[in-house]
């Protein structure tokens, strides 16, 4: 049973809990979806990489046999770590590019030298036309 409803009125509807709340849910839910999506993907990855080893198995083992087959699918993976483990070292150095502060303005510096280019070449620009007003 419901008692919430009986203490409504009409500036209750404009509270700042219920909007903060269905904003809130609104937030989370999409979160859930993006997880539960995720989620999938990487099930459907993994099942490629299963079924495709298998496959990839099945076809060496008819050419080399077996042992020569699972070393060659063996040596598949490790250097597919490898390359990442490769990658993920060398972005460790990287800055994080998430404060669009510092990754869209210019330094102090820079914007100064910036500013007395635009200046020279307006100047420039401007003493090279013909038509001058007297």
């Amino acid at each position: 049973m419901d008692f919430s409803r009986d203490w409504q009125t009409a500036d209750s509807n404009m509270r700042v809990e219920p909007i903060a709340g269905s904003r809130w849910n609104h937030i989370l839910g999409r979160a859930v979806r993006r997880a539960v999506l995720g989620l999938v993907v990487l099930a459907c990855a993994i099942v490629a990489i299963v079924q495709f080893t298998a496959a990839g198995s099945i076809v060496l083992e008819s050419e080399y046999g077996n042992v020569q087959a699972r070393l060659v699918i063996g040596a598949v993976y490790s250097a597919i770590g490898l390359l990442a483990v490769a990658w993920l070292w060398a972005m460790r150095g990287q800055p994080d590019t998430t404060d669009t502060r510092r990754s869209t303005l210019p330094h102090h510096r820079e914007m100064q030298i910036i500013m007395l280019l635009e200046a020279a070449m307006l100047g420039y620009s401007l003493a090279r036309k013909k038509n001058r007003v007297p």
